[in-house]
């Protein structure tokens, strides 16, 4: 599984390339291995190096990012930054990787929601996203917010409320217990390790008798008493399943 972005941005706008590779300094699952203002000086680099993701615009100096990115043997997923029409490209990009079209002036929301769509494709394989590429419907102030599974780092009870814990460390404040948000997430994918938390089983990087690390989340997380055996049982199994 992947859990950080290896990115590289294409960009010959100084100013567009700053604001970038600041978005990607803020996106918790990625992280910026190179910057370059020439379509060349990129294909060389990745001919080279391994990265994930390459998000670049579209006309450059010294060639066109598209014929660059088809030159390479091994193609990057793309995310496309431009200041025009994205249909005209639309063709071009179906046969490439192309993750997602950002056009200028660029949107931190939007991007998140591109690398989330990275992230999603990455995992694909690993992560069985039948099921996390679902989502559910958290009731609030009297509407609902669509939240993808993938996107929950984890769940933490304060009395009669709920955190919810995001991608880009977001929070959500559910008014309901933590008992009965359980009921809305796949139990294959998340497991309650205390009275307080729910975890995503993909996100345990590691755990004592004591404690769960997730990645992405600083803090470590506290394991209860009646619920280190089934977390043992369901780590066994994930194990196991690996294997074969």
């Amino acid at each position: 599984m992947i859990n950080v972005i290896r990115c590289v941005i294409l960009e010959d706008d100084p100013t567009a390339a700053r604001l970038l590779a600041k978005y990607v300094d803020e996106t918790e699952n990625a992280e910026c291995v190179a910057t370059f203002d020439k379509a060349l000086d990129t294909q060389h680099f990745l001919l080279n190096h391994d990265a994930h993701l390459l998000i670049t615009d579209i006309k450059l100096p010294d060639m066109d990012s598209l014929d660059m990115i088809e030159s390479l043997p091994r193609q990057p997923l793309v995310i496309l930054v431009t200041g025009h029409n994205s249909a005209n490209y639309a063709a071009k990009g179906y046969r490439l990787d192309v993750v997602d079209y950002l056009t200028k002036p660029l949107s931190y929301g939007l991007f998140k929601e591109a690398i989330r769509k990275t992230w999603r494709r990455l995992n694909s394989n690993s992560l069985n996203n039948d099921q996390l590429d679902d989502y559910t419907i958290f009731e609030q102030h009297g509407g609902g917010v669509k939240v993808y599974y993938s996107d929950i780092r984890y769940l933490e009870s304060a009395r009669n409320y709920t955190h919810v814990h995001l991608l880009g460390e977001d929070i959500l404040l559910l008014r309901k217990p933590l008992q009965e948000v359980v009921h809305q997430l796949p139990q294959r994918h998340f497991l309650q390790i205390h009275k307080s938390y729910i975890v995503p089983l993909h996100l345990i990087a590691a755990y004592t008798a004591r404690e769960v690390k997730l990645h992405h989340v600083k803090d470590v997380l506290p394991i209860g008493r009646t619920y280190k055996a089934q977390l043992k049982t369901r780590m066994v199994s994930i194990k196991q399943s690996k294997r074969l």
